[in-house]
């Protein structure tokens, strides 16, 4: 996953999924999802259906 054009492995040394997986890591009862090809554009369908998910 990730995408080239990110400068996430230039200013975090690492890959944008990396990058999330920290991220996700310091906040508690968190569920990362992460979104294949979805470089700056959001997937709307697969982010309500997530959404929905978790509401439930």
């Amino acid at each position: 996953m990730g995408n080239n054009l990110i400068s996430n492995r230039y200013l975090y040394g690492g890959k944008t999924e990396d990058l999330a997986k920290d991220g996700a890591s310091k906040i508690p009862n968190t569920t990362l999802h992460m979104i294949a090809k979805a470089s700056h554009f959001t997937q709307s369908e697969i982010i309500n259906t997530k959404i929905k998910e978790f509401l439930k």
